[in-house]
């Protein structure tokens, strides 16, 4: 199963943009979520240039994320006509679990059998955005010790202290890789900088 992770995601449509060419399914972990936020997230916003489409009963993420208790909702988009490839994936899925990014991650892995290829740190809303000060080293040293993954995105321009610091990106990734200018729920533009094991080759 290749996922990408993305704790205290809200409704921010980064981690599609970022690796939707490379991966299809998507974990969005959230403390806030309920049916009914995510219900009204998606009508009120969706995503640019998809529609929602049935889940078919051969949906395997679907059936992994069944296992979990705090998934509280699997949905499926589809491109729309008159979006080009260059948009992103034909086809994706989001599965929304309501749970602290770093307690979700260990059971998350048992139920999917596999560690994330990538994980999205962009703006955790540290302090005043009512998440603990102590979540970014708690989440490094979670992520670690699972095994980490392939990639990590972080916001190089996040007013809440440079993830560069983290041991994740600093110790077991290499320098910056590539910039991504993509989109945020807090501003137009966020610069995304994509750290990689040296094992992996970023093109």
């Amino acid at each position: 199963m290749k996922y990408v992770y993305y704790p205290c995601a809200g409704y921010d449509g980064s981690a599609v943009k970022i690796f939707g060419k490379e991966c299809d399914v998507f974990i969005y972990v959230d403390c806030s979520y309920t049916k009914e936020s995510i219900a009204q997230a998606l009508r009120a916003q969706g995503f640019r240039g998809y529609g929602r489409i049935a889940l078919g009963k051969e949906c395997e993420i679907q059936q992994l994320m069944s296992t979990l208790e705090d998934c509280l909702l699997v949905e499926s988009f589809e491109r729309l006509e008159g979006f080009s490839s260059d948009h992103g994936p034909d086809r994706f899925q989001i599965a929304f679990v309501k749970g602290d990014g770093v307690h979700s991650l260990a059971p998350l892995v048992q139920s999917l059998g596999a560690l994330p290829y990538a994980m999205v740190y962009i703006r955790p809303g540290i302090s005043f955005g009512h998440n603990r000060s102590s979540f970014p080293s708690e989440l490094d040293q979670e992520f670690m010790r699972l095994g980490g993954s392939e990639l990590v995105a972080y916001d190089w321009g996040c007013s809440e202290g440079d993830p560069s610091d983290l041991p994740m990106t600093r110790e077991a990734y290499s320098s910056k890789i590539r910039k991504v200018l993509c989109s945020s729920d807090y501003e137009a533009k966020v610069i995304v900088t994509i750290a990689c094991k040296p094992r992996y080759v970023c093109l």
